[in-house]
This record gives structure tokens, C-alpha cells and sequence, in this order.
């Protein structure tokens, strides 16, 4: 019920993630933990290049930006706030997935 203001990268990180979540639905169970940690991967990726960027002002070094701005500071911040929202839904997501593959295994 939150409103957020996302980034393009938040938005095509969330298309990303919505991506591996359908992937996982077609596959076995160690394609799941495969997916799940690529998953993961890709999630410690983007928050590493956002701390980067950001934080550590490499968007200003790049010359993408003049200066980080308190305006820039809270978009980034309410990025990542949605990424912490949507990250124990996905973590539910994969955890049925993997029920349902075991499942499938003992039927």
C-alpha cells in the first residue's frame, strides 16, 4: 500500500526478478536453488553498484551527475526500501516453489 519513486535500474531489476521467479516455476528442484542464487547474486550486484554510484559518489567521478543531491539521495534510499519490501515476498515465492517440486517428487 506504499507509494515508491523508482529508478529505471529499480524497475529493470524488478522485471529481472519477476523473470527468475516465472523461470523457477518450470523447473526441478536444483534448477530452483541455481536460479534462487543467481538470484541473489544479481541482488548483492545492484546493491553494490548502488553504494558505488551513490554513496561512494561514482556517478560523479563518471561525470553522470554534478553533485549527489539530497533529491538523489532519497530516490536511491527509497529504491533500496522497495528492494527490502519486495525481497521476503520473493524469498516465500521460491520457498513454495521448492515445496511444491518436493512434493512432486514423493507423488
Amino acid at each position: 500500500g506504499e507509494d515508491f519513486v523508482l529508478t529505471n535500474s529499480v524497475l529493470n531489476l524488478f522485471m529481472l526478478i519477476l523473470d527468475y521467479c516465472s523461470c523457477s516455476q518450470l523447473l526441478n528442484l536444483t534448477s530452483i536453488n541455481d536460479i534462487e542464487y543467481r538470484l541473489i547474486e544479481l541482488l548483492n550486484l545492484f546493491n553494490s553498484k548502488t553504494c558505488q554510484l551513490v554513496l561512494g559518489a561514482g556517478a560523479v567521478k563518471l561525470g553522470k551527475i554534478k553533485t549527489i543531491s539530497a533529491k538523489i539521495l532519497g530516490i536511491t534510499c527509497r529504491s533500496l526500501q522497495f528492494v527490502k519490501v519486495v525481497l521476503p515476498k520473493i524469498k516465500s515465492n521460491f520457498d513454495q516453489f521448492r515445496v511444491n517440486q518436493q512434493l512432486k517428487r514423493f507423488l
